[in-house]
């Protein structure tokens, strides 16, 4: 998924509320649902005074409101639950306060700007979106000019995938076991005689592993093939602690050069020094050439 610029600042919250920089304090209710944070650089999505985010230069009169489109622009994708937005008032004609509120919702009854005069008065808030990705802007008396300027939004956590990446293992990095016997070829590790070969996994401190990609060729011929993939408490070398985490059978390739995936479901996160690793293991009369594995893993 791919975000706008940011300033690498990530907050987790679990409900949208108001966050009051400025000298108004206000507070807009929104979703309860778990959400994060993420800061963006600054970019205006309205100001009445040059028509920016309405048909038209012109003031917000008495009573009156504006809907103001908030994804899709400023750098605010459309899957955003919310935003942060400094609102700034500036040439009232006379004392009045807006509220803002996420469109499609009963208008919001506390005010987060009160301006006494055209004076600027600005205030940053923390609010949920509405229909359509938009906010309503109320201003109750006279006449004002409103601006918007957001600096981040909000996004449903689920949606986000951690921060990972791939781990690529060359069929050359095998140690092999008692009674495995292997050759190489066309890059790949020949393991046949009811041998094991193990393959150790250097994820970071955090890693969850999610799916491998199990390169093979020629694996079935005789007794089943199987790739295990192991998580181990090192904390005790002298007995650590092994969970298996997948049990793979490899399929015969018929005589090509294929990929397995593999999904990894209930994979904890690595704490150090604990480790992964993999074990092939090959069956009676079996042989294989194994070719390598991608092992695909999140932050947890």
């Amino acid at each position: 998924m791919n975000f706008p610029r940011t300033s690498a600042r990530f907050i987790a919250v679990a409900a949208l509320v108001t966050v009051a920089f400025g000298v108004q304090t206000a507070m807009t209710a929104g979703p309860s649902a778990p959400s994060q944070v993420i800061t963006t650089d600054p970019a205006r999505i309205l100001d009445t005074r040059e028509a920016l985010g309405v048909p038209a230069i012109a003031k917000v009169q008495a009573n009156s409101s504006i809907t103001v489109q908030v994804t899709g622009v400023g750098g605010v994708p459309v899957n955003a639950s919310g935003v942060i937005v400094t609102l700034t008032a500036v040439n009232a004609t006379v004392p009045t306060f807006i509220t803002a509120t996420p469109t499609g919702t009963p208008r919001a009854t506390t005010s987060i700007l009160n301006p006494g005069g055209a004076e600027a008065i600005a205030n940053t808030v923390t609010m949920a979106l509405g229909a359509g990705g938009k906010i309503d802007l109320y201003n109750l008396a006279g006449s004002v000019d409103l601006v918007a300027d957001v600096s981040g939004y909000l996004v449903d956590a689920s949606l986000l995938a951690p921060p990972g990446g791939t781990l690529t293992i060359g069929a050359y990095e095998g140690k092999q076991t008692s009674g495995a016997q292997f050759t190489f070829h066309y890059g790949c590790q020949r393991t046949q005689n009811g041998g094991e070969v193990w393959y150790d996994a250097p994820l970071p401190a955090g890693a969850v592993i999610t799916s491998m990609d199990l390169h093979h060729y020629d694996a079935a011929a005789g007794g089943a093939v199987t790739v295990r993939l192991w998580y181990s408490d090192w904390s005790d070398p002298s007995s650590p602690t092994n969970a298996e985490i997948a049990n793979v059978t490899l399929a015969d390739s018929g005589g090509m050069f294929i990929s397995t995936a593999a999904p990894i479901t209930g994979s904890a996160p690595l704490t150090l020094p604990n480790r992964y690793y993999l074990q092939v293991e090959i069956g009676a009369s079996s042989q294989l050439m194994f070719c390598g594995a991608d092992i695909h893993y999140t932050m947890g």
